[in-house]
Parts: C-alpha cells; sequence; structure tokens
C-alpha cells in the first residue's frame, strides 16, 4: 500500500468516525470503541508519516479530532500533488 493509499484509507475511516462522533458520546460502550478505533488510526498515522508529524502535533491530535482531520487532510494532499509532479515528469520524459 502506498502511503497515498494509507492516508486515503485512514482519511476515509476518520471521516466516518467523525459522523459517529456524538452518538458514541451517549453510550459508554460506544465512545471506549470510539476512542480504541481513534487512537489506533492516530498511532498508525504517526507511525507511517513521523517525517510529517511532530510529537506535539501527535500530543494535540489525541485531544483534537478536527485537528488530526487538518493533519490528514494536509498529508494526503502534499502526496496527491506529489504523484500529480510524478506523473507529469513521467509524461514529460516520453
Amino acid at each position: 500500500m502506498t502511503k497515498l493509499e494509507s492516508i486515503t484509507d485512514i482519511r476515509h475511516t476518520l471521516f466516518h468516525l467523525r459522523l459517529l462522533q456524538d452518538r458514541s458520546l451517549k453510550d459508554r460502550e460506544s465512545l471506549q470503541t470510539f476512542q480504541t478505533t481513534y487512537m489506533l488510526l492516530l498511532d498508525r498515522f504517526y507511525a507511517e508519516n513521523e517525517d510529517m508529524m511532530s510529537p506535539q502535533q501527535y500530543e494535540a491530535a489525541k485531544q483534537d479530532i478536527g485537528y488530526f482531520m487538518q493533519l490528514v487532510d494536509l498529508a494526503y494532499w502534499f502526496y496527491t500533488e506529489e504523484n500529480v509532479k510524478a506523473l507529469q515528469g513521467k509524461t514529460l520524459m516520453h
């Protein structure tokens, strides 16, 4: 799986998790599932993208899902742009 594919997967899962956030606050079991899933996503993103995320950003993202979504979106657009440039370079070479 490429970095872009992994970030796209995290982005997609995070979007759905955010939609369920309000519901999870009403029930203890749902809240635990939400928190566990969220931390797994955050840990995965940090492990795969340590070069793009400082320890301070990691700590801040633990407390703020909106902030984490912004970091994931930045990484997504970075790798999207990087792939477009790579494809353009291949086209120019041929």
